[in-house]
């Protein structure tokens, strides 16, 4: 749907989340939290297969995603991914 978009220069960059593993932390939390196993002011849960992931505030953060920056060239366009911490911007 984004592609279009990327074509026309319309976009920099595209965010990539692992949505199996966003899920499955999504599915994680909200048992947790409904069972008492995850409470108000915990700093990290233990998400079984994706280990210990961290808590801030009522924030559970899967992590980094990655982010795919497009390089415009008089040839052409390339990608170039990188892994980011958007959580540091805050």
């Amino acid at each position: 749907m984004n592609k279009p978009y990327v074509k026309a220069g319309v976009v920099e960059s595209v965010v990539l989340w692992d949505t199996i593993n966003l899920v499955y932390l999504t599915v994680y939390a909200a048992n947790a939290l409904s069972t008492g196993q995850l409470k108000h002011g915990d700093k990290e849960i233990n998400t079984g297969r994706l280990g210990k992931i961290e808590v801030v505030d009522d924030e559970v953060r899967l992590g980094a995603p990655f982010i795919s920056s497009i390089k415009r060239t008089s040839t052409g366009s390339t990608l170039k991914f990188r892994q980011s911490n958007i959580f540091n911007n805050r």
